[in-house]
């Protein structure tokens, strides 16, 4: 499959996909190759046939839906525990740049380390099902994930194909930060603050980032000339991105891309609530950072995270570094 620079690639996941039990090395080859060429180029990918069905994204865009239709009141009984990363987030909560309005969306987070956490209070009496939908979406989330990894594995020929779904082997453990984000961008139907938006330009965080869009549409990436692209949703689809750790643990092979969603001027898209769900992908919370090499000659030192420093990354493990970003990020 040939790269346009303008263009997000599209790349058949189905001999990879979850769907299958097992999977042949020479597919595994083959496809992470295709993956992997985005992921250099631009930093994005959709993938198809994944094993994801879009009716178990339509059931977890219902139920959570549900669930924002609630009062504010009865929401925020659920508010988001910040240590756990779990729970409601009202509009514009999250921050992502300190001097700026925050984001005009409001979510519910999931931390994998609840899954299996009996003092969390899930919102089951308020949305029947919420818990058993979310968590299994979340389960199909990290078995989509770990197959990924291991194709990029394969691509980036590392010591072996499990190289890289090792590092994460924790995901929906106590000791992983992987996430399940359900989104809700409300209509605009008044003015926004001065620089307020859907979602400010930035980076993710973690290793990846799975997508599942709605056909509003809105995401913008950013290519390597400095201009901005649209993520066109298409049917059926999970957009893929590199984040932050991954860029570095590759020593910047692979591109974590800056994206955004603005504020829309078309009146259709500014009365259109907008849905979409996130799973972020984290390695295990107690590698540490600088020290995980993922492979010696994509060391890079000029690739750093957060602006810091090697000093200030050394004996960081990636749980230190996502509480810094937490910490930064949710007012």
């Amino acid at each position: 499959m040939s790269i346009n620079m303008h263009q997000i690639p599209i790349v058949d996941f189905e001999r990879c996909g979850i769907h299958h039990s097992t999977i042949g090395e020479e597919d595994t080859q083959h496809i992470g190759q295709q993956i992997c060429n985005a992921f250099e180029k631009i930093g994005f990918v959709y993938l198809v046939n994944t094993g994801i069905s879009s009716s178990a994204v339509d059931e977890v865009n219902n139920i959570t839906g549900d669930f924002f239709t609630k009062t504010a009141e009865e929401k925020l009984k659920y508010a988001r525990n910040h240590v756990k990363n779990f729970g409601y987030d009202g509009m514009a909560k999250e921050r992502l740049v300190l001097d700026k309005p925050g984001d005009y969306k409001e979510s519910f987070n999931i931390s994998g380390r609840v899954v299996t956490d009996e003092s969390v209070k899930w919102p089951d009496d308020l949305v029947p099902g919420f818990s058993t939908t979310t968590v299994g979406f979340m389960k199909d989330c990290k078995a989509l994930a770990l197959r990924i990894l291991e194709s990029l594995s394969h691509a980036l020929q590392l010591p072996n194909s499990k190289h890289l779904a090792n590092l994460h082997s924790t995901i929906l453990e106590p000791n992983n930060h992987s996430s399940l984000r359900c989104l809700r961008y409300p209509p605009i139907t008044g003015e926004l603050m001065a620089d307020q938006v859907r979602l400010l330009e930035h980076t993710d965080y973690g290793s990846l980032t799975l997508l599942f869009q709605d056909q509003v549409g809105g995401l913008q990436i950013k290519t390597c000339e400095g201009d901005y692209i649209e993520a066109v949703p298409i049917k059926d689809s999970v957009l893929i991105n590199v984040a932050d750790i991954l860029q570095y643990w590759t020593g910047g092979k692979l591109r974590s891309t800056p994206h955004r969603i603005l504020a829309p001027k078309d009146p259709a898209q500014r009365n259109a609530t907008r849905r979409s769900i996130a799973f972020f992908v984290h390695p295990s919370e107690d590698l540490p950072i600088a020290e995980t090499v993922v492979k010696e000659d994509l060391a890079n030192n000029n690739v750093t995270l957060l602006n810091l420093s090697p000093n200030d990354l050394k004996g960081m493990t990636v749980g230190h570094y996502v509480q810094e970003i937490f910490n930064k990020t949710y007012s």
